[in-house]
C-alpha cells in the first residue's frame, strides 16, 4: 500500500511540474508548406487551386463560405479549412485560415489562425469552443501540426496532377 501511495504521489508531482510549462508555452499560430513548382501562370495555377479546394475542403464553420477571398490578379485565394484528426483516442476538429499563394510556376500553402476542438463522435454542436493549438503538454500538438500539414500536400498534390476530364 506505501508502494501504491509513494507511485501515486510522484506521478501527481510530475504531473504537477509539467503544468506550468503547458500554460506557458507556445502556440502553433502558423504553418507553412514548401514552395511547390507546376506548370502554368499564376492565373490557371489558381483556376486549378479553386477546383481542388471544392472538390477537397470543407469549411470550418457552417455559415462560412469555403473560399473567403479570391484574387486572381494577385494570385491569392483565402480558405476556411475545417479537418479532423485522432489523438489519445479522441477526434479533434481543427480550424484553419488557409492562404494559397501561386506565382507562374509555383505556388506555396500558409496555414494560420489554428484552433481546435473536441469532435465527440463526429456530433460537433454548432458552436463548438475553438481555442489555440497550444504546444505544451499534454496537447497533442504535433498531431495537429501533421493534420494540417497532410491538408496542403493533398491540395498541393490536386494542384500539381489535376484531373483529366477528356476520356468520358
Amino acid at each position: 500500500m506505501k508502494l501504491l501511495m509513494r507511485a501515486f504521489a510522484a506521478s501527481f508531482l510530475a504531473t504537477a511540474a509539467l503544468v506550468p510549462a503547458a500554460a506557458n508555452a507556445e502556440n502553433l499560430d502558423e504553418v507553412d508548406s514548401q514552395v511547390y513548382t507546376t506548370t502554368g501562370t499564376h492565373q490557371e495555377i489558381m483556376a486549378r487551386a479553386a477546383t481542388c479546394v471544392a472538390q477537397l475542403m470543407k469549411p470550418g464553420r457552417p455559415d462560412t463560405p469555403l473560399i473567403l477571398s479570391r484574387d486572381d490578379a494577385a494570385g491569392v485565394m483565402v480558405i476556411d479549412n475545417y479537418t479532423t484528426f485522432s489523438a489519445r483516442m479522441i477526434t479533434w476538429a481543427l480550424h484553419t485560415k488557409m492562404t494559397f499563394e501561386a506565382k507562374d510556376g509555383r505556388f506555396r500553402i500558409i496555414h494560420t489562425g489554428i484552433e481546435q476542438t473536441a469532435d465527440v463522435m463526429g456530433q460537433m454542436s454548432p458552436h463548438p469552443d475553438w481555442v489555440p493549438v497550444n504546444k505544451g503538454f499534454p496537447n497533442p500538438w504535433k498531431h495537429a501540426q501533421k493534420a494540417v500539414e497532410d491538408t496542403s500536400t493533398r491540395l498541393a498534390t490536386c494542384v500539381m496532377n489535376p484531373a483529366r476530364s477528356d476520356n468520358w
